[in-house]
């Protein structure tokens, strides 16, 4: 016999008395917080665009984790499976690239003196770490990101996340994780680089199949596939199957609108330069 919920359903009429004040998120985003907004003053000095562009997106970046992790959304994701989806897409198509443009650690070391940010440099470096290369290559990337989302979405694991708060945690955490590892492929290229922008694209776009199979598989299974949730869903006007549609949904089609714009952005940011300059030689001709 399947596991039941372990939790207590959350009907719309409880909605807003289900805030999750967890310690561990208010504490670490204040915190962060607090680490960025000093650096961010710091790099206002010199480059005020750029400083702002960042600080905007860290601030999103945290909207979105707050969204997700402290309003009842947390809560009324352990009672439907749907909802437990928009939680994860706030993770990991939302929070994480969001994180990614607004480079926290980077922005709060410029808080720090320069020698000791050298220090932490050297020290702290991914890059200088034997393992660099394969952790930020993208096929690793694309291998953590596809292992830890269909991991998850296994019926026994995702039970015991479920019903373990550590566990619990661990999911939402590798679901950042590996997905900030993923769209700093996306997203870390150079400008102009238009070798680099089509592989870019292209890694953008497996990504894109492999949370859409998911997807699809949770759409048009005939039966079930997390019957733990029990009556969560009804409360909220669905039965089981209809719930895992919905997540299924979600996960399938919002994540490619996302992924194809980005790839648009990508693909126009590579041409415009290969224009810029036959314009500015047809400017230069009608002048002479």
């Amino acid at each position: 016999m399947p596991a039941a919920l372990a939790h207590a359903v959350v009907a719309p009429a409880d909605l807003w008395r289900a805030w999750s004040f967890d310690p561990i998120v208010i504490v670490g985003s204040t915190v962060a917080a607090v680490a960025y907004g000093r650096g961010y003053q710091r790099l206002r000095r010199s480059r005020p665009f750029t400083a702002n562009r960042r600080a905007g997106a860290f601030a999103l970046a945290l909207v979105a984790l707050a969204t997700a992790l402290v309003t009842p959304l947390d809560a009324v994701a352990e009672t439907s499976f749907s909802a437990h989806m928009v939680q994860h897409l706030l993770l990991v198509v939302v929070a994480a690239p969001l994180l990614v443009v607004a480079r926290p650690v980077r922005t709060a070391l410029a808080a720090v003196r320069p020698d000791r940010r050298r220090w932490i440099a050297r020290r702290g470096s991914i890059a200088a770490h034997p393992a660099s290369r394969i952790v930020r290559h993208p096929g690793f990337a694309w291998i953590a990101l596809t292992i830890t989302l269909w991991a998850w979405h296994a019926p026994a694991l995702y039970a015991t996340a479920q019903g373990s708060t550590p566990v619990h945690v661990l999911e939402h955490a590798s679901f950042l994780l590996t997905s900030v590892l993923a769209w700093s492929v996306v997203l870390g290229g150079r400008a102009g680089d238009s070798a680099g922008a089509f592989a870019r694209v292209l890694f953008l776009l497996a990504c894109a199949v492999q949370s859409g199979l998911l997807g699809a598989l949770l759409l048009f299974a005939p039966s079930p596939l997390y019957p733990l949730h029990g009556g969560g869903p009804a409360a909220w006007g669905l039965t089981p199957l209809e719930d895992q549609q919905l997540a299924g949904a979600l996960m399938w089609v919002p994540p490619w609108i996302i992924d194809l714009g980005v790839a648009a952005v990508l693909l126009v940011g590579v041409l415009r330069p290969t224009e810029t300059p036959i314009a500015s030689r047809t400017v230069r001709a009608k002048v002479t």
